[in-house]
């Protein structure tokens, strides 16, 4: 059975039991279908479980929007998570474990990462990080001597990039404190000296605490760059306000973000929005679709790639 057809037999069984007032229906068929298809490497190889996990959590909280109680919908994806990693090395004795990310001048990162259970989606490197480090590798656009934040730094490959690359000032900023904790220990791992790690909170952007982690002094930031940021409808609504005001914050002139999303057709919606909003905002948004070309090290994967700027 291919992975695409784990998947598509996982949301049949979530949608099929949308209506069934006994949520743990849902539940136990889920952990039932895991069980008896734990011999297939193909649905629990390496190389998608993440994808898996990514999968379900997003599916588990549409459903929770219907009716599912959250406390109960955390504990249960845990369970499920739990399960999963019986069967992979998600959770296992292989975590936490160090990749090396290699570019084409010759620079090589290395990124130490957790298990699904205690960093949740940041648990992994995901590929839009490695493709917008790429694009600064190869001078697509230019961080030298810049002041940079990344937004959701999860492993931290993306800001380590961006300091390796020749940028002033990297602050890698996060919600997840245990995301922060790994990207500040992969700052040392590299050998970085101009990065640090801060708590940003998206969801205050509205709010006089957005910046309650920042000295005034430290909010001049030139480049803001985020990967992978827009997986859900709701990021599309927050991502564009949160640009907005770091660059209305920041005491340097003429600030741009980046922003790379691996192209993924169930997440066409939320990227069309996402580009929508920041337009609404009367912020420039120039796109680009980034593909394979020889010598690029993440694959056959296409990316979208927003440059936003403020003024004509």
């Amino acid at each position: 059975m291919k992975f695409a057809e784990n998947l598509e037999s996982i949301e049949t069984l979530l949608l099929l039991n949308v209506d069934f007032k006994k949520d743990d229906l849902i539940f136990e068929k889920i952990k039932k279908y895991i069980t008896l298809n734990k011999g297939s490497h193909l649905m629990f190889s390496q190389e998608n479980s993440g994808q898996y996990l990514n999968f379900l959590t997003r599916r588990l909280n549409n459903l929770y929007r219907v009716q599912l109680d959250e406390t109960h919908l955390n504990e249960q994806t845990e369970e499920i998570c739990s399960l999963i990693s019986e069967f992979t090395a998600i959770g296992g004795g292989k975590y936490p474990k160090t990749l090396t990310w290699p570019f084409r001048s010759e620079t090589d990162i290395y990124i130490q990462e957790d298990n699904y259970s205690e960093s949740g989606l940041g648990w992994q490197t995901w590929i839009a990080s490695y493709a917008m480090a790429s694009l600064m590798d190869e001078e697509i656009f230019d961080v030298r001597d810049k002041k940079v934040i990344t937004l959701g730094c999860g492993t931290g490959l993306c800001g380590i990039a961006a300091a390796r690359f020749g940028a002033k000032r990297v602050t890698l900023t996060d919600n997840s404190e245990k995301c922060l904790l790994r990207a500040k220990k992969n700052i040392k791992l590299n050998n970085v000296t101009c990065a640090t790690t801060k708590f940003l909170d998206w969801d205050l952007y509205a709010s006089k605490k957005f910046f309650d982690s920042f000295e005034d002094h430290e909010v001049d930031f030139e480049v803001i760059l985020a990967a992978d940021c827009c997986y859900e409808m709701k990021m599309a609504f927050t991502i564009p306000f949160v640009i907005l005001n770091i660059f209305k914050k920041t005491t340097s002139k003429n600030p741009i973000a980046y922003i790379t999303i691996q192209v993924r057709g169930e997440l066409f919606t939320e990227v069309e929005t996402l580009e929508k909003n920041l337009k609404n905002l009367s912020l420039q948004v120039e796109k680009k679709v980034i593909g394979y070309t020889p010598g690029r090290l993440f694959g056959n994967a296409t990316f979208t790639f927003l440059k936003i700027w403020c003024g004509s």
